[in-house]
């Protein structure tokens, strides 16, 4: 029985392929696994608005670029939170010698996963466990050796 069980967990992990799906299935699990804990997904990204729009709820509503994917405010250990930024894989965020990746964005004047890096460094600075959640696997071991602090 064991044997069956531990194919199954294989192959849920094998089905990601973005980090959208992640999002969903990191979802489905903090739902099975912790279903009294409050959990949100920032989905900022995922509003579809004129860029008119867009410019106008930026500049009114947002602090900076950068913020996390998913917020789960159990306060654990000497944590006050668990902050993740979820990637599909290590690659999108290091190169291969563990140096930043960092991608230059004419339109935004900006470096995307510079600002992400930075937002989590403050936001471990101010008492939040916060980090990358590098697929799903790794994502739910970060969020399940979070909740036994």
């Amino acid at each position: 029985m064991q044997g069956k069980q531990n194919s199954k967990k294989q192959t849920i992990l094998v089905l990601l392929s973005s980090e959208k799906k992640l999002s969903y299935q990191v979802a489905k699990y903090l739902k099975l696994q912790y279903p009294k804990v409050v959990f949100r997904f920032d989905i900022g990204a995922d509003l579809k608005l004129t860029i008119g729009q867009s410019n106008i709820s930026k500049n009114k509503l947002l602090h900076k670029r950068g913020y996390h994917d998913l917020t789960i405010l159990e306060p654990k250990g000497n944590y006050y939170g668990l902050l993740l930024e979820l990637k599909k894989d290590k690659a999108e965020v290091y190169k291969k010698n563990g140096e930043l990746k960092r991608r230059f964005n004419k339109k935004t004047n900006s470096c995307h996963n510079q600002e992400q890096f930075n937002h989590l460094k403050t936001m471990r600075e101010k008492g939040y466990f916060a980090e990358y959640g590098f697929g799903f696997k790794d994502t739910i071991e970060k969020i399940d050796k979070y909740m036994k602090l």
